[in-house]
């Protein structure tokens, strides 16, 4: 990275992408979030700033920025503060954590996120503002939509497309050439075995306690 990056947003998803900061030797400055209670100086060795006011003070010319807000279903602030702050001039750096397995032959959008494990291979190509989460697994030939979250040990099957705003569920699998709409959701263990339509949602039988 050649500017020093800023965190904006301050939760879990923020500590896992800390790491692949602190690991690719970045320069981290700080976080701002709003949601700190006041008077909280310090977040994982690093200042806190402020809330979003604070960002006025570094200009796109100085600072690159993290989403570091986490993607859950029907929620839509993570898509926003990229929208927004990239209309504004800043730049999101791709992060990659260094355990990751990514083919050569792959397109990244920018401000994409690439957890520890996940598998990307030939030919995928990932749109803008991507969580890969941690052990995701993206086979051959997949294009992946903007704003998108593959969460933990989802397999999205070769062929498969996603368009902008899809959630797949932790161990969810999508099976080969499956396209999924628009801000469809794919549930955590869910097997999508046909094409979902926009905002469609797909869930799982529920388990059973057995004892």
């Amino acid at each position: 990275m050649n500017k020093p990056v800023l965190l904006i947003g301050g939760g879990g998803h923020a500590r896992v992408l800390m790491d692949i900061l602190i690991l690719s030797g970045a320069e981290v400055i700080g976080v701002l979030d709003p949601g700190f209670a006041q008077g909280t100086q310090l977040w994982r060795g690093m200042e806190v700033l402020g809330g979003d006011e604070r960002l006025s003070d570094y200009g796109p010319s100085t600072v690159d920025l993290v989403n570091a807000l986490g993607f859950l279903p029907g929620k839509m602030a993570r898509n926003q503060v990229f929208a927004q702050l990239s209309s504004q001039g800043y730049r999101f750096p791709t992060l990659i954590h260094p355990h990751a397995v990514l083919s050569d032959d792959i397109s990244l959008g920018e401000g994409c996120q690439v957890m520890a494990g996940a598998i990307l291979q030939p030919g995928c190509v990932i749109g803008p503002n991507t969580i890969v989460n941690t052990r995701a697994v993206i086979e051959h030939d997949c294009i992946v939509g903007s704003d998108n979250h593959i969460a933990p040990g989802a397999v999205l099957c070769g062929g498969v497309q996603t368009e902008n705003g899809v959630f797949i569920g932790s161990h969810a699998t999508v099976l080969p050439q499956v396209r999924i709409g628009v801000n469809a959701l794919v549930g955590a263990g869910a097997v999508a075995a046909k094409d979902i339509p926009p905002n469609g949602k797909l869930a799982p039988p529920k388990s059973s306690l057995l004892s």
